[in-house]
């Protein structure tokens, strides 16, 4: 069977659909990834076919505007400069590839390219989520930058503010999304990431049930298959130079403020402080060297890129911006984690965290290093925060997220 994946964003949004394409290249299907050119290296080192839908240049402009990291800008700059601009060249890289009655699509929340060629195809679809804050229920709201939602609201208050929420985003999509499907023959949608995008054939939420519990209101069709757990450091080793680090002393506290985030100067140094405060030593992630001190303190040292399941293994605690890939990672290896969220997913990822009793939340915009050594100690110290980490270690250890959403994906055949 030939199965087309688009995935569009940074690296926590192309990696977990990257592990279930080359997952289901092992169990013998064709497997082709339309992504941006930045992962180009990752997807054919993972066996797949890659199509290219933008250029690096175009994803190193993206990461470096500051509207991407704004809690309300953010949303809106995805949605103009990086979904709209793909929907034309995604679409024809997709339909030029369907074999009839042999294809099924898989898109990302933002693979919307792939949702219109499955409709003037009528090819089969599975729309993979990668965080619960995708099916918002009034039964257990999302919570989202600068929106808090209390449960104890009534529905009908709930219920309209989802409703405001989907005008808004509306507003941002919309336009281009629609008179795209108009130069198709194909009718206008609304209420794209609650409705339209759920009516795929298949739905999966990559993410298991005890962190998100399914509720009443969520779409009926919807399969929680777990965390993908996928990096393409999988199969790498540490360097020799930080494993000998690690050897010298205790467990350090990984920093890092996401993969695309060249912002987080103030947040890094901080962090530093933080450590130092609380005497714990230090790695920080980050691929900008430039926006760290010049002269790290003893016992804080950088990384520009480690498989995060090997370095948190290695690790007391992170500290990290709140992303549903790095979120996962950190419950697998068993240790706490503050959420210093930003925006997107990130705050709701967060709070299904502390309601786990395995993290805490810090937003960005209050992360101070006083704050930062406060939230870790409470969480170092918590005897209760450390059981619920060992619990989820052994849950995910359990588990085998890949290979139910393969079989998912299979049955999507016509």
């Amino acid at each position: 069977m030939r199965i087309l994946i688009q995935s569009l964003g940074s690296a926590g949004d192309v990696h977990p659909l990257l592990g279930l394409g080359r997952a289901l290249m092992l169990r013998g299907h064709d497997v082709h990834m339309i992504a941006c050119a930045a992962f180009a290296a990752a997807v054919t080192d993972a066996g797949l076919h890659f199509v290219e839908c933008g250029d690096a240049e175009m994803f190193e402009r993206l990461k470096g505007d500051p509207d991407l990291w704004h809690p309300r800008k953010g949303l809106e700059f995805v949605m103009r400069e990086a979904v709209a601009p793909s929907l034309r060249p995604a679409y024809a890289s997709i339909v030029e590839r369907i074999i009839p009655g042999e294809t099924v699509l898989v898109a990302s929340t933002l693979g919307l390219a792939a949702l219109v060629a499955a409709e003037t195809q009528d090819v089969p679809i599975a729309v993979a989520h990668l965080a619960p804050c995708n099916f918002p229920s009034v039964h257990h709201p999302p919570q989202f930058a600068g929106l808090p939602l209390p449960a104890w609201l009534p529905d009908p208050i709930l219920r309209g503010v989802f409703r405001v929420i989907d005008i808004v985003s509306d507003r941002m999509v919309c336009p281009a999304l629609n008179e795209f499907r108009a130069s198709l023959g194909l009718a206008p949608v609304k209420r794209v990431f609650t409705s339209w995008t759920h009516t795929a054939d298949v739905l999966l939420g990559l993410f298991p049930a005890w962190f998100a519990a399914p509720q009443r209101d969520w779409p009926q069709h919807l399969q929680l298959t777990g965390f993908p757990l996928w990096d393409v450091g999988d199969d790498a080793v540490l360097d020799p130079d930080l494993v000998a680090w690690f050897d010298a002393g205790p467990p350090p506290i990984v920093f890092t403020a996401g993969s695309a985030n060249i912002f987080g100067a103030a947040f890094y140094r901080a962090s530093i402080d933080a450590a130092r405060g609380i005497g714990r030593r230090a790695v920080l992630v980050t691929q900008n060297r430039d926006i760290l001190p010049r002269d790290l303190p003893d016992g804080v040292r950088h990384v520009a890129y480690a498989p995060f399941a090997k370095l948190f293994a290695r690790s007391v605690a992170v500290v990290h911006h709140g992303g549903i890939g790095t979120t996962a990672q950190g419950l697998a290896a068993g240790i706490p984690a503050v959420v210093a969220a930003m925006g997107f997913d990130q705050f709701d990822n967060g709070a299904r965290l502390r309601e786990l009793g395995a993290g805490s939340v810090l937003p960005m915009s209050r992360y101070t290093a006083a704050r930062a050594a406060r939230a870790l100690r409470e969480l170092l110290d918590d005897d209760a925060v450390r059981q619920a980490c060992q619990t989820a270690k052994k849950r995910l250890a359990a588990a085998a997220p890949l290979e139910a959403a393969c079989t998912a994906i299979e049955a999507a055949r016509r």
